[in-house]
């Protein structure tokens, strides 16, 4: 794994999709696990009482083909977990689940704005959380995986980049988040999800579990396609 704070324009750099010197075949992803640490980024959750619970959001609008499957996968993985599914997962229920939540997996869509990019948001069954409420709401996160489409997107700036939603997370003391900077294709989502929380579920760590689930990813497609 190798760590990268990108300034300014190289923020706009897809790091996995880098060709491999001397080798057009190969990318980056292909030698190394690259991940981006953003500005303010903070290494330890903040502290918090009480039992604490896997939060899982899965397809607030109803529109995933697959629901029926990845609601049996989740609630199969992480039996202790709270499952917010389709209709389920208002806008309220979020609000009420996200303080008491140890980590948090939202499949759902993911709106960037980039005249007001504090505006982007997470669309829930019955409206938007956008990054300003979200930056406002008690959490004490140890993970989380934005699994939407540019839920990791961000105007390049002078420092290391805020990078969204995903950035605000890690800002706030996610130790590991998990977000798209592009259009998150369904299929690379269904390839990639069950492959991480299976790695997770079987003892290997975050990062561990990231790295085999975008090998499974690449099985299907190379970095610089997604």
């Amino acid at each position: 794994m190798a760590a990268y704070s990108l300034h300014g324009l190289l923020q706009r750099v897809p790091l996995a999709a880098l060709p491999d010197h001397g080798d057009e075949r190969q990318w980056l992803v292909d030698r190394v696990l690259p991940v981006i640490r953003p500005a303010g980024f903070s290494s330890a959750p903040q502290p918090a009482g009480g039992e604490r619970f896997p939060l899982v959001i899965l397809d607030p609008i109803e529109n995933l083909g697959s629901r029926r499957e990845l609601a049996a996968l989740y609630s199969e993985r992480f039996p202790q977990g709270r499952l917010l599914l389709g209709p389920e997962a208002t806008v309220a229920a979020f609000r009420r689940a996200l303080p008491t939540a140890s980590w948090l997996h939202a499949a759902t869509h993911g709106s960037y704005d980039p005249a007001f990019p504090e505006h982007s948001s997470l669309e829930l069954a019955d409206g938007a959380i956008t990054l300003r409420e979200l930056a406002g709401l008690p959490l004490s996160l140890s993970f989380a995986n934005l699994s939407g489409c540019r839920t990791g997107t961000w105007p390049a700036t002078a420092d290391s980049g805020r990078y969204g939603l995903g950035g605000l997370l890690a800002r706030r003391g996610a130790g590991w988040v998990i977000a798209s900077r592009a259009d998150l294709l369904n299929r690379l989502a269904l390839a990639f999800n069950p492959a991480f929380y299976q790695a997770l579920t079987t003892g290997a760590s975050i990062p561990e579990a990231y790295d085999r689930a975008l090998a499974t990813v690449r099985q299907q497609q190379p970095a610089v396609a997604w």
